[in-house]
């Protein structure tokens, strides 16, 4: 299989040691990186894309980031792989997300703990008012 023309050309303006290859083991393309210093060396271009770096794995994928099925090479896998490459060359914006994600876990915890410890408290004024000694 080989992967469109259009998409091959938004590739490579993204950038240019990119490259898509079908891989019939998992029935799914792969972007994957050349390695200048060997693909010089070996002879085939088969040879060369065996010394590539794999960077992604096109596929579509549940909240768990398991492979839940096969996606075809369009803008999507881009923009994917845009977010990856801004995610890695700042790591302030990945660490802000954690940030907010930790905030709203703790916020959601208080929310729970607060409507416990009413309930708690409620049951235990209830007990105690009904099972008074003087």
């Amino acid at each position: 299989m080989r992967p469109e023309r259009v998409f091959l050309r938004n590739l490579w303006a993204f950038d240019s040691r990119l490259f898509a290859i079908w891989n019939s083991r998992k029935q799914r393309w792969e972007i994957r990186r050349w390695d200048r210093a060997r693909a010089g060396r070996t002879g085939t271009w088969l040879e060369a894309a065996r010394h590539s770096q794999l960077i992604m794995t096109v596929c579509h994928r549940d909240e768990n980031f398991y492979d839940v099925g096969y996606m075809p090479l369009d803008e999507r896998t881009i923009f994917a792989l845009k977010k990856a490459r801004r995610e890695g060359e700042n790591p302030g914006v990945v660490a802000r997300g954690i940030e907010e994600s930790n905030e709203r876990l703790e916020r959601s915890f208080d929310e729970t703990m607060g409507l416990v410890a009413k309930d708690v408290a409620i049951d235990a004024w209830r007990h105690c008012d009904t099972h008074s000694v003087y």
